[in-house]
This record gives C-alpha cells, structure tokens and sequence, in this order.
C-alpha cells in the first residue's frame, strides 16, 4: 500500500508466493499491478528455494530467501557474482549457420562448424548450434575465473565482508571465498526464444517443408531478408515460442536443459559450479546489435528477447498460453533467475473479477513450476504520446527488466522494446 501510495520507482518491491499465501494478500498484489507501476515483481515461493537447494544452501537457509538484483534468488550468508557475465545465445546460433563468423562483420569467434549449405539433416544444425554454444560457455567461463582472481589480488571488500555472514568468522575477505556460501558465478542466457524461434524455422521451411535450402536461408540472412521477402514472411508465419504449441516450446525446453548442464560442468575460482539464469536488464537490446537477421524473421541489429519471455509481438494467443510456453522450461535448475514479462492494456484489469482472474493466473503459473512474472499495465498509446510528450508523464512508471523506472529517462531504443512487447486487452 505505500508503494501504491508514494508511486516511486525505488526501493523495487518484490512478493514471494506460496500456495498457502493468503487470497487476501494476493488480491493486494494485483490491486497493485493493475496501478501500473511495474510493481511489485511476482515470484514463487517454492520454486525460489528449490534454486537455493540445487545451488548448495541446507533446506533451512534455501527457504529464507529474497529477492536481489533483478530476480536472483539470494541469502543473506551467500557471496557475490550473482550476475557474472552474459552469454548471447543467438550468436552461437549465427556461428553455426556462418562456419563460426559473425554475420555483421565476418569475423571468426565460433568454431568451424563446417559450411551450413553441406548440412544434410536438421540434427547437423542442432549439432553445430551446440558445439558453438559449449565453446562460448567454455570461453566465459575462463574469462569469469580470472576476473575472479583478479578481483580476489586486487579488489578485496572490506565493508562487504562485514555484512556478509562468514567473512568475520573466517577471518577472510568475501572476495577471497569469506562467505558462509560461495555459491557459484550466474551466466544469463540472452535470447532464449530467439533461439527456439528460429530453430523450429530451419525445421519447418528447410527440412519439413523443403521449400528452401539451407544454403538460401543463410543467403536471405547474409542479406538481411533483401531480396528474400517472401522466404522472410514464411519464416514469420513459422511457430512461435509463447503460444503454448510444443512444436517450437520444445526448443527452448532442450536449450534450457543444455544450457544448465553444461555450465554445471565448470568450478569457478573457489571450486564450486557455475550456475544458470534467463533474466537480464536490458541487455538483450546491446545484445541484438551485434546479432544479424535470424532465422525466425528478425531483422539485423533488431533486440532480441529479455529474459525467457516470448519474443515481442509474437506471443499472439493469450496471456495464458505465454505462461504455459514458459513454464516449460525448469526453471528450479536456474539458480541464477528466470524472468517472464507481460505487457496488459489497463482494460483488462478494470472490474475486481478481472482482478481475481490475474490472481487465478499468477497461482496456476506458479503451480506449473515457474518462478517470476511480472506486468506492465499501460496502454500502447499512452506510451507513445509519452515519447511525443514526455514533459506531461515525468511520473510515468514502467518495468523494464527486472526493475521499474520512469519511462521518459529510458533511451529510445529501450521505450521502442517496450511498445513492441504484444499488449493483452483481456486476460
């Protein structure tokens, strides 16, 4: 009620919910989402302890958990790197499809995978993908050690080891592994739908439909679809990632598997795993700038996906059906936070039905096993005569990421992220 009250975008406010968590208390959530303001960030109970588990906390410390940063799950005994490095996703993808060469500027970063148009089936495409995704964790992983040990010679944290518990007792710096837990270093994932979008692409147009080569598509990419408009509008119409259609969910659910496996299988500075997370600010727009067009219809340069939510304007179906998509992927293995934005009109959240509904909504969400939601209440509209006016919304609040801030202090690129996320007028 104060946040409601005040309407500030600091401090950020976050609930955790369990299936015992009074309606009451939940219906005040949604009283507070339907405001507008970004807040609070919805999170599920349950599964946040079951990251803390899997990352190596006693049951007892795991279920005693807040919200840090945008949506990790913390503890009050547990060290730093919560958010060590980014992995984009979508360039391992463009590796594979380019024999390891970025598509904007040819350089070699990936593996050679060999030239896509001699790929035979799609399990040499998925294949290649892997192998250009193993190597980029692999390199992150090495660079993330040494910044540890750098940080551990030359930046030690004085004043932080003495809110953390476990630095006094050891007589050791939080930097030098002080904490009661050294819990791994978080590597997000950026561009998860991305990925499984243009996945189920390749698939569909090349191998099922053959109504493209491989050889082609990757021509249409080189030319960022000029020339190649029809071949883009077919993969437009290919499934989406959001719509709760296995065709495509089942690709981020392998990513997902993948991506946590095979960070798991690396110890960080202190020797312990490294650990998973699909969350992020706003670095999924940098992220797209370096990222040429895709095989799903992005176009180059264009921002790819926060977090693991469905790509902007493609989760078409339902809120529901969004949530379904995302919920397929274990969010419990990514001790490091997952995170699902949805953008709603205010019209569907005028009438205390519909707010029972969105209650309805975020509980069965939850029951299905995934951790964060949170929701933009604000029409198209308002946002773009806010771009056209902002000396007339200097109050305006939106959520970006995992944080609320006002919405004219946000660069273009960011506000145009925001416009293009799919509004549901009904829940």
């Amino acid at each position: 009620r104060a946040t409601a009250n005040v309407r500030t975008h600091q401090p950020g406010l976050s609930v955790r919910i369990h299936p015992d968590s009074p309606e009451e208390f939940l219906l005040e959530v949604c009283h507070l989402i339907r405001l507008g303001t970004g807040f609070p960030a919805v999170h599920n109970d349950r599964t946040g302890s079951a990251m803390l588990l899997a990352a190596g906390l006693s049951p007892a410390d795991a279920r005693d958990w807040n919200n840090c940063g945008c949506v990790v799950p913390h503890f009050r005994k547990v060290g730093e790197w919560t958010a060590a490095a980014n992995i984009n996703l979508a360039s391992a993808l463009e590796y594979a499809l380019n024999d390891g060469r970025g598509r904007l500027d040819g350089e070699q970063r990936g593996l050679p995978t060999g030239d896509p148009a001699s790929f035979q089936t799609f399990q040499q495409v998925k294949e290649a993908f892997y192998a250009q995704l193993a190597y980029l964790i692999r390199q992150t992983v090495i660079a993330t050690v040494i910044a540890q040990d750098v940080h551990a010679q030359l930046a030690p944290r004085p004043f932080m080891s003495t809110l953390v518990d476990g630095c006094l007792a050891k007589g050791k710096d939080l930097a030098r592994g002080g904490a009661f837990y050294n819990v791994g270093p978080v590597l997000t994932g950026i561009g998860v739908a991305d990925v499984a979008n243009s996945l189920a692409a390749v698939e569909r147009l090349v191998f099922e439909a053959k109504s493209v080569t491989l050889g082609e598509l990757c021509e249409a990419l080189d030319r960022n679809w000029e020339g190649y408009e029809a071949i883009r509008a077919s993969a437009i119409k290919c499934p989406k990632y959001g719509n709760d259609d296995d065709s495509v969910d089942r690709f981020a659910v392998e990513l997902s598997n993948f991506y946590h496996d095979e960070i798991r299988k690396y110890k960080d500075w202190h020797g312990q795993p490294f650990n998973s997370a699909f969350m992020g600010i706003s670095n999924y727009i940098p992220a797209g700038a370096v990222v040429g067009a895709t095989p799903d219809g992005r176009l180059a340069g264009t921002p790819l996906t926060e977090g693991c939510s469905p790509h902007c304007g493609t989760d078409v179906t339902s809120p529901t059906a969004a949530m379904r998509s995302v919920a397929k992927i274990s969010h419990e293995s990514h001790s490091g936070g997952t995170l699902l934005n949805i953008k709603l009109s205010p019209d569907a959240l005028k009438t205390d039905r519909d707010l029972r509904n969105l209650a309805a909504m975020i509980r069965g969400y939850f029951e299905l096993g995934a951790f964060h939601v949170q929701f933009n209440v604000v029409s198209p509209e308002t946002l773009r005569d806010a771009q056209r006016h902002p000396e007339n919304y200097q109050d305006l609040l939106v959520r970006v990421a995992g944080y609320s801030t006002r919405f004219v202090t946000l660069s273009r690129e960011v506000q145009d992220a925001i416009l293009a996320r799919t509004t549901y007028e009904t829940l």
